[in-house]
């Protein structure tokens, strides 16, 4: 895992890996706007997944985002469909608001 990634800079770290619970954080795969999407090992699940962590500036700036954000993954997870990702988690871990695909 990259440790310049300014977005985990508190997130713990175990063994040379950012721990984002229930998650070991790998790869980066991508940023944009609003935050960064990892490669992760769900540990509960022993699966692989995606995390999407929002910025948390984003939260600074609009009270209602995190209502938003949690209403999007609850949306998603209710969605079983082959084309569609599927969601197991919305959560939020030292300051960071995530999903967890």
């Amino acid at each position: 895992m990259q440790n310049d990634d300014e977005l985990l800079a508190n997130v713990p770290e175990v063994a040379g890996s950012k721990v984002l619970p229930p998650c070991v954080i790998t790869t980066r795969l991508g940023r944009g706007g609003m935050g960064s999407v990892y490669r992760a090992r769900h540990l509960n699940l022993a699966i692989d997944v995606a995390v999407k962590v929002m910025k948390p500036q984003l939260v600074a700036d609009d009270p209602q985002f995190v209502a938003r954000f949690k209403r999007e993954g609850q949306s998603a997870a209710a969605i079983s469909h082959q084309n569609v990702i599927r969601v197991f988690d919305v959560a939020e871990y030292a300051g960071l608001h995530f999903l967890i695909m």
